[in-house]
């Protein structure tokens, strides 16, 4: 038996994109996150971070994202 996923028909509120920040030492690997979810309709990623000090900064100057996606094991 095939399931198959529906999508229903939100209001537009609630199908804005969530803004979503990437951490990681790897330049390529947050290059492969982000195009992957930069096909998804409701993830925007909005920024990348090298370090979670970077990221850190950031935060003290702007609004944090609906989402922040950080390496737990940099530089191990």
């Amino acid at each position: 038996m095939k399931m198959e996923l529906e999508r229903t028909t939100a209001p537009a509120a609630a199908r804005r994109a969530k803004n979503l920040w990437l951490v990681d030492d790897s330049k390529v690997y947050r290059e492969l996150l982000a195009e992957r979810f930069s096909q998804e309709n409701d993830i925007n990623c909005a920024r990348q971070f090298s370090s979670a000090e970077a990221v850190i900064a950031a935060l003290v100057d702007v609004s944090p994202p609906g989402v922040i996606l950080l390496d737990v094991n940099m530089g191990a």
